[in-house]
């Protein structure tokens, strides 16, 4: 059953028949298109974070590993570009990201 499931959610991401998603992924020993699929999802995650108004709107997401993983990089990235060098305690964004990671 999970190489019916895992062909059929591969199928649905990349728009084809099932049995051409069970077929690349007999012919594919490393898993490229699962590879492909924990981006796409990725990707689906960052734009509900940047799409989000509040915090609260992300609240469904608190323990969710890949928004998790999107905040942290996210805040990450605006720490290095914004002030590199500097931890800058009183920036909104790195207090909130410190917030995220349990105060680290």
């Amino acid at each position: 059953m999970p190489r019916l499931w895992t062909a059929a959610v591969v199928a649905n991401a990349f728009h084809v028949l099932p049995s051409v998603a069970a077929r690349a992924l007999d012919e594919d020993p490393e898993r490229v298109d699962i590879e492909c699929l924990e981006l796409l999802n990725y990707a689906r995650v960052k734009r509900l974070f940047d799409d989000a108004k509040s915090d609260e709107e992300l609240a469904p997401y608190a323990n969710d590993e890949t928004m998790l993983l999107v905040r942290r990089n996210t805040f990450d990235v605006h720490h290095s570009r914004t002030h590199p060098g500097d931890d800058r305690p009183g920036c909104p964004q790195c207090v909130r990201n410190r917030e995220a990671r349990g105060g680290r």
